[in-house]
């Protein structure tokens, strides 16, 4: 599942994922008529389409989530924080393959910090690594 916190990162992922990827997703956004959402989610869950795209408006709305998903990218950290929580666990935690990912730079450090905290935050932000990998702390 890709989770894309606005509908203008959602075009530009689902048009790149339309001229690369056409046969291998599906996708729900807020203005995705219902016939098309329950199409779109059958796909998925039959494992007719490999990739969701979804939108974080739909989410606030409509709260659907995959519960055989096993991979959840987050194409920029959610604005809402109690988001970035609620849809890690949901994920299929049993599966080997399940992980998650959280693409973010500079521009994304309030809703980074959101997430992460402040101390965390500026230390994703100012490290010089290709890749980060972090555990949020959590009650389970």
């Amino acid at each position: 599942i890709i989770f894309v916190p606005t509908y203008l990162d959602y075009v530009r992922v689902r048009n790149f994922l339309h001229a690369e990827h056409r046969e291998f997703y599906a996708e729900l956004c807020e203005y995705t008529p219902l016939k098309e959402q329950r199409k779109a989610l059958g796909q998925f869950t039959d494992g007719e389409r490999s990739i969701l795209i979804t939108t974080e408006r739909f989410y606030f709305f409509k709260r659907y989530f995959v519960k055989l998903a096993e991979c959840l990218v987050f194409y920029s950290p959610p604005i809402f924080p109690d988001y970035y929580q609620q849809l890690i666990h949901k994920l299929q935690h049993e599966s080997p393959n399940a992980s998650v990912m959280s693409i973010y730079c500079k521009y994304d450090a309030l809703e980074l910090q959101r997430v992460v905290g402040t101390e965390r935050a500026l230390q994703l932000l100012t490290r010089e690594a290709a890749a980060y990998a972090f555990v949020t702390g959590g009650s389970n």
